[in-house]
């Protein structure tokens, strides 16, 4: 059987800050963890998002109710996630404008480079209630 990471998301929290009217900086915290059976480099591990109310997070993500978040990369090339270990990473979002007495919901996705496979893909969505502050 040939060895393959496995990365997901094993805990997340989104925290809206606001910058101005109906502006906010979504700050996006979250460990990840390789459950497979092979290292993976960080460079080819990355995150991107989208967020909607609440009540639309059961859409397909191409619904226009969802609304481009951000994401970005784990770290380093240098940097190896070994299986079993995991990696904590922060990111924001500026400028998102969203409505203080709605719930929202961040759909956080995990992803890997297009040359790197992986034991199952099915478990790297995550979605995730936006908090205000």
């Amino acid at each position: 059987m040939e060895k393959l990471p496995d990365v997901r998301v094993t805990s997340a929290t989104v925290s809206a800050t606001s910058t101005g009217p109906n502006a906010y900086k979504l700050t996006i915290s979250c460990t990840i963890k390789n459950e497979g059976s092979a290292p993976i480099n960080f460079a080819n591990v990355f995150t991107q998002g989208r967020y909607t109310e609440e009540v639309n997070s059961r859409m397909d993500l191409s619904s226009t109710n969802f609304r481009a978040g951000c994401g970005a990369t784990l770290g380093l090339a240098r940097d190896l996630l070994v299986p079993g270990a995991s990696a904590t990473m922060e990111f924001y979002c500026f400028n998102q404008v969203l409505i203080r007495s709605n719930n929202y919901v961040y759909v956080l996705i995990l992803g890997v480079s297009e040359n790197i496979k992986e034991l199952s893909s099915t478990n790297n969505r995550l979605d995730i209630p936006i908090v205000f502050q």
